[in-house]
């Protein structure tokens, strides 16, 4: 991500985790579909998920 900036990366990794993790509860309280928690999709998107959330904040200019 570059140097700087440390606040700006600080909550883009923060909130990319709490995506993450607010996915994962939700799929073991609700199973709300369409991906369960023991499907190996469901791994690969939230890894997606995460890495483009990243990318993004990667490209974006400083405020």
């Amino acid at each position: 991500m570059g140097k700087g900036r440390k606040a700006a990366k600080t909550s883009a990794i923060a909130f990319g985790f709490q995506v993450v993790l607010g996915t994962l509860v939700n799929a073991i309280l609700n199973d709300p579909g369409p991906l369960s928690l023991s499907s190996k999709d469901m791994e690969t998107r939230l890894a997606g998920c995460l890495l483009l959330l990243l990318q993004g904040e990667c490209g974006r200019a400083p405020r």
